[in-house]
């Protein structure tokens, strides 16, 4: 007589099947576009269009825009913020 694994299968797609549903969404297919494009993106450069995420620091704005577009004032990079 076979012991069986019908109970330890049964029990780990229960937790599996748990775990998916506290995930709500965010992960990959069509599910989670929404959070996984909107969430995140703050605000871009106007001139290139380069994306970036809300947590960025001005620091950083300011980085790409010295390095990138020297040439144009920052308030032409990026309309929406605050100039340094």
């Amino acid at each position: 007589m076979g012991g069986g694994n019908g109970l330890k299968s049964h029990m780990s797609r229960e937790k599996n099947a748990a775990k998916k549903a506290a995930e709500k969404g965010g992960g990959g297919g069509k599910e989670g576009i929404k959070e996984r494009t909107e969430s995140k993106i703050g605000t871009s450069c106007a001139i290139c269009r380069a994306p970036f995420t809300s947590t960025k620091m001005k620091a950083q704005l300011i980085s790409h825009w010295e390095t990138k577009h020297s040439k144009n004032t920052f308030v032409e990079c990026f309309p929406d913020e605050t100039p340094p």
